[in-house]
């Protein structure tokens, strides 16, 4: 069984059930704005969500916005970052940016009309966010900044821009560390041309 497996490996790779979420994400990071149709719009903000459930997947969530927003193109967050459950802790999955289109995921979409939406999988109302989410969510959200000319004062959470209406990304969500930690990886990204 070790030799068939090992020619495998050989072969084909480490198939992506194998790999870990930080290697799969390297995979996904470097080919981000690869490939894709031309966008609706351009992308000016980054707005953070939580799912407020622990157990929801990529393919759950596209199923309850296709029928919750009778819309045929499913998930309206255009990054989800598992949390474990049902997806690798830390690994980012596209949702909404495959296709490059606005997503209905704020109450006043004028607060942020071209926003790229970011969602992490659980409720951090009740917990703290995983290291291993923290850790892919900088690594995305600095490279979105980068490759779109996002300024870091665009970079906000749903309930900064729905105001009262929400508490998503809930109340455990590190907002302060996560602006100060992308204010160093952009700082780093600058000082290393």
């Amino acid at each position: 069984m070790r030799i068939i497996t090992l020619i495998l490996l050989l072969f084909f790779g480490t198939p992506a059930w194998a790999q870990s979420a930080s290697d799969q994400n390297a995979k996904t990071l470097s080919t981000l704005t690869t490939d894709l149709p031309k966008a609706e719009t351009k992308w000016k903000h980054i707005v953070i969500h939580h799912t407020a459930s622990e157990w929801s997947s990529l393919k759950r969530i596209d199923a309850y916005h296709r029928k919750k927003f009778e819309d045929p193109d499913g998930i309206e967050y255009h990054f989800l970052i598992g949390n474990g459950k049902k997806a690798k802790d830390g690994l980012i999955e596209l949702g909404r940016w495959r296709i490059q289109k606005r997503a209905i995921h704020l109450f006043k979409p004028d607060g942020a009309p071209d926003a790229i939406a970011i969602s992490l999988v659980g409720n951090l109302h009740e917990r703290k966010i995983s290291k291993a989410q923290y850790t892919a969510l900088v690594s995305l959200v600095s490279k979105l900044m980068a490759a779109y000319e996002i300024p870091i004062e665009n970079v906000t959470t749903h309930t900064r821009v729905d105001g009262r209406l929400t508490v998503c990304p809930g109340k455990h969500f590190p907002y302060k560390s996560l602006i100060e930690d992308l204010r160093r990886a952009t700082a780093s990204d600058l000082s290393h041309p």
